[in-house]
């Protein structure tokens, strides 16, 4: 139910996730190493910065560290 969901939902796309992002979601982690971020949450903190995601639909606070607006859903 919940894949089908996301496969519906337009305009979503699924990124890879490379070494270059995973680098720079490392220097997340580090510049908010007082916050439990998982590499997952940072990778995805660094994607919505660099493909400048204007609004994020999550009950996940942390996704909200670099000032993208959270829907809180």
């Amino acid at each position: 139910m919940f894949l089908a969901l996301v496969e519906d939902l337009q305009p979503l796309s699924i990124v890879e996730a490379g070494a270059a992002h995973v680098e720079a979601a490392t220097a997340l982690l580090r510049r908010f190493s007082d916050q439990r971020l998982t590499l997952t949450d940072a990778v995805g903190m660094h994607l919505m910065q660099t493909r400048r995601i204007q609004t994020c639909w999550s009950t996940d606070r942390h996704l909200g560290l670099t000032g993208v607006p959270l829907v809180i859903g």
